[in-house]
């Protein structure tokens, strides 16, 4: 439990921004919509242990400015992780930033 307040105060409400500006500027800048986006933090993994991710769940396509629905059917997954990697590690030159270590918590 002590891991998941100091985690909670350190990170949590930064967590959710980070998601909805990575994914809503993809969908920006390509598709020229605004997507809806779920996202929900999770703390701990199956073996309850601390493990803190994020589940998103994106639409495929959004709304245009005039308010249609425009069907986009792609997302580049490893761009999108790369850059969830660069957010979350700013201090960290894109060269470093590992897919396997803890992005935001070392106890």
């Amino acid at each position: 439990m002590q891991h998941w307040e100091a985690f909670k105060n350190k990170h949590g409400a930064k967590i959710r921004p980070i998601v909805v500006k990575i994914i809503t500027g993809f969908f920006q800048k390509k598709a020229k919509v605004t997507p809806g986006i779920i996202a929900g933090l999770h703390t701990f993994g199956s073996r309850v242990n601390f493990n803190p991710h994020v589940h998103i769940l994106v639409t495929m396509g959004g709304l245009t400015e005039k308010g249609e629905w425009k069907q986009y059917d792609f997302l580049p997954f490893a761009m999108l992780r790369k850059q969830w990697l660069l957010q979350t590690n700013p201090d960290e030159k894109p060269r470093e930033v590992s897919a396997t270590r803890s992005h935001f918590w070392n106890p």
